[in-house]
């Protein structure tokens, strides 16, 4: 997302908990392709939970434009 952007010190920061997403998100399909979808459902609100961070963050110390560019990158 920051990588998007430009703003490569903040994309750093964030790498973790974007691969920490994708790993929830890639278990939860792997829960639904084998019939677990409680655990499935688990695990896309942890997924949840971590992207509403990344968007928190990225709205509290972006400026306007910065913003902008992110929204319209997800979109």
């Amino acid at each position: 997302m920051y990588y998007n952007i430009g703003e490569y010190s903040n994309a750093e920061y964030l790498a973790e908990p974007s691969d920490y997403f994708n790993s929830l998100h890639n278990l939860a399909a792997v829960y639904i392709a084998t019939g677990r979808q409680a655990h499935a459902m688990k695990q896309m609100k942890n997924a949840a939970a971590v992207d509403n961070q990344m968007i928190d963050q990225i709205y509290s110390i972006g400026s306007e434009s910065q913003r902008m560019i992110f929204f319209l990158s997800i979109g």
